[in-house]
């Protein structure tokens, strides 16, 4: 089964690069979800975490990026790419 959703290791690069503040996007229609471990294991690591649609993610980051050092993270590759997921029924 394909989980949806922001995994821990979608965000490891982002920590591994410094950034104390992460940005992530729910995308233009809010469904894609972050997984509650990747929460956890931000807030394990002491990162402030921002949630947001597109949009709104755009403008925080940028607002962010002047003053912190920020990371983003879209949705994670396979979901950006087409990929399908049947639905159950």
């Amino acid at each position: 089964m394909v989980t949806l959703g922001i995994q821990p290791a979608d965000v490891q690069e982002l920590l591994d690069q410094g950034c104390t503040v992460i940005v992530l996007t729910r995308g233009m229609r809010l469904r894609p979800q972050t997984m509650p471990e990747t929460l956890k294991f931000l807030e394990d690591n002491g990162i402030e975490v921002h949630i947001k649609e597109t949009t709104a993610a755009v403008e925080l980051y940028n607002k962010l990026a002047q003053t912190k050092p920020v990371g983003a993270r879209p949705l994670p590759k396979w979901q950006r790419t087409g990929v399908r997921i049947p639905r159950r029924r």
